[in-house]
């Protein structure tokens, strides 16, 4: 099943998909390494989401290179997984050096 929100698909389903359309772990074994994804996963106590870039996938694991490393997910407990956009680009800082800060050493 696609649950829309907002401008945002996710793919959701049981383990035999809804009429043709793939499951999450389908999904996920079916998008290129490098593709950025999010996956919502089981853990103990209720969900998280691993959002990064593919790294693998195979019948059993997904791996997931987040901001604080690779994460390994059992496609057993993916619940929703969909593509997501590159993050915008960092701006870069504008601010004014602060006045009280000392400068580099003179001669």
């Amino acid at each position: 099943m696609e649950v829309h929100a907002g401008s945002v698909t996710w793919v959701t389903g049981t383990a035999h998909g809804l009429a043709g359309k793939p499951t999450p772990a389908e999904f996920l074994r079916s998008v290129e390494p490098g593709t950025r994804v999010v996956a919502r996963h089981r853990i103990p106590g209720g969900f998280t989401d691993a959002l990064g870039y593919l790294r693998s996938c195979d019948g059993i694991f997904c791996e997931i290179d987040t901001r604080v490393g690779p994460v390994t997910v059992p496609l057993a407990n993916v619940v929703a997984a969909k593509r997501v956009p590159e993050p915008p680009p960092r701006a870069r800082s504008t601010r004014a050096p602060d006045p009280g800060s000392a400068g580099p050493p003179g001669p």
